[in-house]
């Protein structure tokens, strides 16, 4: 991996923490204020694309999976 694809990554990993720092708008659960950081991040990564794009969206769904199953209600 080249000094370009790093400082894409890192821009695409900080975009979900940063969204998860800002508190979430009224009306909007937290659950789905990471989501929405975590979706942005997707996005992101597929117009910068530092990985071919079924990476960039497997590792959202993956990241997606991991936070529903943390935050979701319920959760054991």
């Amino acid at each position: 991996m080249n000094k370009k694809s790093i400082w894409k990554l890192i821009i695409i990993l900080a975009i979900p923490c940063i969204i998860g720092l800002i508190p979430a708008p009224a009306g909007l659960s937290e659950l789905a204020w990471v989501l929405f950081g975590i979706y942005l991040a997707a996005i992101v990564g597929l117009v910068i694309k530092p990985f071919p794009e079924p990476v960039v969206l497997l590792i959202a769904v993956a990241a997606s999976m991991v936070v529903v199953g943390n935050l979701s209600e319920g959760a054991v």
